[in-house]
C-alpha cells in the first residue's frame, strides 16, 4: 500500500474506532506546517470543541511499513482520542493580559521555514528566527504550545516590540535556563540510571577539564536553545568564559566553548555539520553555523563575521600606526 492509499484508508476506517465522544467528529487529511517540520496530518475535531487533534500520518506509515498492523495503528488513534481531555479555550487565547503570563520564545533556522515565518512575527538573529509562543501544557515528556501569528498579534492589539519584550521577560519564569558542564550532565545521567560511579571517574567529570564544554538549555530540556537569548544570559556566560563560541547542538540546546584561540571557525563548523548529519534528527537541527559572543563589545554574531571584524580592526590599527610613523618620519626629515 503506497502512502496516498494509506492516508485515504486511515481516513475512512478511523471513524469506526472513534470513542463515543468523537462519533460526529470531522476528519480531514491535510499538510501540517510546524516551525521545524511539515507532515501529512490526520486532523480530527469534535463538533462542540475548539481543539483539533493532529496526528502524524508520515510516522504512522513508517510504522506500517515496518510491519505494524493497520488495526493496531487505528487502535492507537482511539487511545489518543480517549485520553485527550484538554479543552483549549479560544476565548482565553484572545485575552492578552492573561496569555502574556504564558509567553515564551523558541529559536529555529530561517532557511526552509520562509513559508511559515511570513505569517508570524519574529526577530532575526543572524540566520535564525526567534519566534513567540503560548505555553498550553507542560508535561514530563514535552511541552504543548501555540505559535503567535500576525493575525493573533493583531487581535491582541499590540506590536512586535511589545510582544518581544513580554515574551523575553516571561520565558525565564516558566522555562528557566539551565547551564551545566558536559561532565556534570554525564554524571547526572549515570546517577539517574542507578550507576555506582567510581570516585576517580566522578572526580574527572566534576573537574575543571570537563567544564570546557558547557550546555545551555532550559529545565525541561525541550526547545531550550532559545534560552541563550534570555535577558543578560550571554553577558553572565562571558563573566565566566570571556569570549566564547556558540555551537548549535539542536533546537533543544546550545554548547558554549571558550574562545582560547586554539579552535578555528572552519574546524568548529565542520564538527557541527557532521554532528547534525549523523546524530541529530532533521526536524531538530538548528543550523550548521557557529556563533561567537564578543565579551568586550557585547555582540552576538556568526563566528566568521567576528573573525572578519577582528581582522578589519587589526588592519585599521596597523594602518593608523604606520600613518603615525610616517608622519613622525616626515616631520624629522623637515
Amino acid at each position: 500500500m503506497d502512502f496516498n492509499t494509506f492516508k485515504q484508508v486511515v481516513k475512512e476506517m478511523v471513524v469506526d474506532y472513534f470513542p463515543e465522544k468523537y462519533r460526529n467528529a470531522n476528519v480531514e487529511v491535510s499538510t501540517v506546517h510546524k516551525l521545524n517540520e511539515s507532515y501529512e496530518g490526520l486532523c480530527i475535531q469534535k463538533q462542540d470543541s475548539n481543539i483539533q487533534i493532529r496526528l502524524n500520518l508520515n510516522q504512522m506509515y513508517e510504522k506500517y511499513r515496518n510491519g505494524e498492523h493497520l488495526q493496531d495503528l487505528l487502535e492507537d488513534i482511539r487511545d489518543v482520542l480517549e485520553n485527550e481531555d484538554r479543552e483549549f479555550d479560544l476565548n482565553r487565547l484572545a485575552d492578552y493580559n492573561y496569555e502574556k503570563e504564558h509567553l515564551f520564545v523558541k529559536i529555529s533556522k530561517i532557511e526552509g521555514r520562509e513559508d511559515v515565518l511570513k505569517d508570524v512575527p519574529y526577530e532575526k538573529k543572524e540566520d535564525l528566527a526567534l519566534t513567540y509562543h503560548i505555553l498550553v501544557e507542560q508535561e514530563a515528556g514535552g511541552i504543548s504550545s501555540a505559535m503567535i501569528t500576525n493575525s493573533i498579534m493583531k487581535i491582541y492589539g499590540i506590536d512586535q516590540e511589545q510582544l518581544h519584550k513580554d515574551a523575553i521577560e516571561n520565558s525565564p519564569k516558566i522555562l528557566p535556563a539551565k547551564v551545566m558542564s558536559v561532565g556534570s550532565m554525564l554524571l547526572n545521567s549515570l546517577e539517574k540510571d542507578g550507576e555506582d560511579v567510581d570516585v576517580n571517574i566522578r572526580s574527572a567529570l566534576e573537574g575543571e577539564s570537563s567544564s570546557m564544554l558547557t550546555i545551555v538549555t532550559n529545565e525541561v530540556g525541550i526547545e531550550g536553545a532559545a534560552t541563550l537569548f534570555y535577558p543578560e544570559l550571554m553577558e553572565k556566560l562571558s563573566d565566566q568564559f570571556g569570549d566564547y563560541f556558540i555551537l548549535p547542538s539542536s533546537i533543544h540546546e546550545t554548547l558554549i566553548l571558550p574562545d582560547d584561540g586554539f579552535m578555528s571557525v572552519t574546524m568548529l563548523k565542520n564538527m557541527v555539520t557532521e554532528i547534525n548529519e549523523t546524530q541529530v534528527m532533521e526536524n531538530e537541527r538548528l543550523t550548521n553555523e557557529v556563533y561567537h559572543y564578543d565579551s568586550k563589545e557585547h555582540v552576538f554574531e556568526r563566528a566568521d563575521k567576528f573573525k572578519a571584524r577582528k581582522m578589519a580592526k587589526s588592519n585599521m590599527r596597523a594602518f593608523e600606526e604606520n600613518t603615525q610613523k610616517s608622519k613622525k618620519t616626515h616631520e624629522i626629515s623637515l
